[in-house]
């Protein structure tokens, strides 16, 4: 059987990490773009200094970056954001292309900007989790330390940024139910037989 290689996108707090717990339960590997994206500032050293030297002095400090203080300033505003992602993307992008191209197995990537990227040659197939804006309020609380009025303003942000993709390899899965409804949704795609027990 052919590798396949499957994208999970959708604004913060939509449920792309139950979607992608499904596919570890069925053995096949998930890759996690925030995680990737993390390592790698972490650990290069011009992504670090350009940071710095758009974000301020708070953002690295003894080498390392600070991720709360930068998720604090990037979120200001659109322009910040985008900033952000002017810096870490063109990497990022590059490290999980090389990782897709040379696994033997078949990858989901956990990734909610796949459609900024415009990388959908990349996959064989692509999820857009939607939840509504209650559910998605209600989980960031349970799992940040940010106001409802920091979440609201992070996601309008985000929103701003990044619509809903149309493109013919997408499809779009309301999480509008329980966790096991979400994961029954996916079994239900066709496109997944040959990878999903």
């Amino acid at each position: 059987m052919l590798p396949i290689r499957i994208g999970i996108a959708g604004y913060t707090g939509s449920g792309k990490s139950i979607v992608a717990d499904l596919f570890l339960q069925n053995k096949i590997e998930v890759l996690e773009a925030d995680s990737i994206a993390k390592n790698l500032m972490s650990e290069d050293d011009s992504i670090k200094e350009s940071l710095q030297k758009s974000f301020g002095d708070s953002v690295v400090i003894d080498a390392s970056i600070q991720f709360a203080i930068l998720g604090a300033l990037c979120f200001q505003s659109k322009e910040k954001l985008e900033m952000l992602n002017s810096i870490v993307h063109p990497p990022l992008k590059k490290r999980i292309e090389k990782l897709l191209k040379h696994s033997t197995k078949s990858i989901v990537l956990d990734a909610a900007l796949i459609p900024l990227w415009d990388v959908d040659d990349w996959f064989d197939h692509l999820f857009w989790i939607s939840a509504p804006l209650k559910k998605r309020v209600a989980w960031l609380k349970k799992r940040t330390n940010l106001s409802e009025d920091q979440i609201l303003q992070r996601m309008q942000i985000q929103e701003s940024l990044l619509p809903v993709p149309q493109g013919k390899k997408w499809t779009v899965l309301s999480n509008d139910g329980t966790k096991a409804e979400l994961q029954q949704k996916v079994r239900d795609s066709v496109s997944l037989l040959a990878i999903m027990e």
